[in-house]
């Protein structure tokens, strides 16, 4: 039976294990943001990572700079990032914790801060938003930067609604014979300016290898337009140095363009 074939299925909840499993899996050997990030950093900057997932961006930043700490809030997350640094033999320089990227403090301050692959976006709604960029502020220093890449609303984003979402799949090999289908929909509010997202995943072991699983789970993104970034950054104590849709700066496409590249630096 081909995939397009398969009947209608249930899906089960994701768990943060599995989640943890499919997002290194998809994540493991993206490395195009790299080059944005890196432009940013100086030999002797201490960097901020905010929702560093499993340390797949800190590990190729830490050569660039003097010290980066990585943060996430899910621990296995966290414990997956110091297991690849181990198994890697990696940098010294990095440092992984769990911690909240609504609820963190350290006592000293960053040269630089990054929120990487649309994390920012994840809080949801502009109040948490806000106050993410706010603690960003407190931990940088007076000149400190601050790189952001985000998911941004195009025009065939906004024309979708609860009934009429963008569909899109991709077929991942999973190491062992086995596949996971990785489907995702979309529909955008336009009034709350956010995104839901359901993602779903239709795990496919090889054969003698364990069950079928179909899971799934619903984010809701806070995806505003350009200029609404703008304006928090700027409440938040930032100004804008560039807007790119790219990693090779060009120029942000508000209709067309999907990723949206930021630098901003402490007003």
């Amino acid at each position: 039976m081909e995939y397009a074939d398969e009947p209608r299925l249930i899906f089960s909840p994701v768990t943060d294990n599995d989640y943890c499993d499919f997002y290194c899996l998809e994540m493991q050997d993206y490395i195009t943001d790299v080059p944005f990030y890196k432009s940013l950093l100086q030999p002797g900057d201490r960097i901020l990572e905010l929702g560093c997932g499993n340390g797949r961006l800190a590990q190729r930043l830490a050569p660039f700079c003097a010290q980066i700490t990585g943060i996430d809030i899910s621990d296995r997350m966290i414990q997956k990032a110091i297991s690849a640094k181990l198994k890697a033999n990696g940098p010294a320089n990095i440092v992984y914790k769990q911690k909240d990227m609504l609820d963190f403090l350290f006592p000293s301050t960053f040269d630089v801060i990054i929120i990487a692959y649309n994390t920012l976006n994840l809080l949801g709604e502009e109040g948490k938003v806000r106050k993410c960029l706010q603690l960003c502020r407190d931990h940088l220093k007076g000149n400190g930067r601050l790189g952001l890449q985000l998911f941004h609303p195009d025009a065939s984003v906004l024309a979708t609604n609860e009934s009429q979402k963008i569909f899109q799949f991709i077929i991942m090999e999973d190491g062992s014979g086995g596949k996971v289908i990785k489907e995702t929909l979309k529909s955008y509010h336009a009034p709350s300016s956010t995104l839901e997202l359901e993602e779903r995943y239709r795990v496919r072991p090889a054969s003698g290898k364990g069950p079928n699983r179909d899971l799934s789970h619903t984010y809701i993104l806070y995806a505003p337009e350009l200029s609404i970034w703008k304006s928090l950054l700027l409440t938040c104590g930032f100004k804008t140095m560039e807007c790119s849709c790219s990693i090779s700066g060009e120029a942000f496409r508000s209709d067309s363009d999907t990723t949206l590249y930021i630098k901003a630096s402490v007003t």
